[in-house]
Order: structure tokens, then sequence, then C-alpha cells
């Protein structure tokens, strides 16, 4: 399977997407740390290098990436929705 979004540690809440990615597409997710291999349906256009909701991510949920909070999101976020400044705030300020 040729995978476009890659998921770097199993509690990651987002991948980050290889290329761009068409939204309505079946996005192939694969986890560098296990291996694993999933599918995603993705709900709107994806730029590449873009985080990706791997899960339904409600406003104001803590967002995990390298296994490690980077930030929290300000709306509700979709699984498969891309996941940017828009919906994401910094934990840092």
């Amino acid at each position: 399977m040729e995978y476009c979004v890659l998921r770097h540690c199993p509690e990651d809440t987002v991948g980050v997407a290889i290329r761009p990615i068409a939204a309505g597409l079946e996005a192939s997710v694969r986890d560098l740390s296990t291996q694993a291999c999933f599918s995603l349906p993705v709900r709107e256009d994806i730029p590449a290098f873009f985080k990706v909701a791997l899960t339904d991510l409600p406003a104001h949920t803590r967002v995990v990436e390298y296994g490690q909070a980077i930030g929290q999101t300000t709306q509700d976020v979709a699984a498969g929705a891309c996941v940017h400044v828009h919906n994401l705030k910094t934990l840092k300020w």
C-alpha cells in the first residue's frame, strides 16, 4: 500500500501529509514506529507537509505530534481535516 500520511508515534493525533491530498480521497496512513497502516477519509484539500487530524479533535483538545503535545484546537476538527493555524493554537503563548 502506498501511503501519503505519516504518523510518527502511535499516540499522535495528527499525521503529516507527504504530498498534496484532495478532499474526498482515502489517504493511507503509515505509523513510523509500528509500521502499521490504516486508511483515513480526507475531508478537505490538504497541502503537502501540513498536519492531518487522525481522529476527531473537539475544541480545546491537546494535539499530539512526535509523542508531544504541540498545541490545542481552537474549534472542533474532524478526522481527515487539515490542522493548521486556523484551528490550532500553540501551547507556548
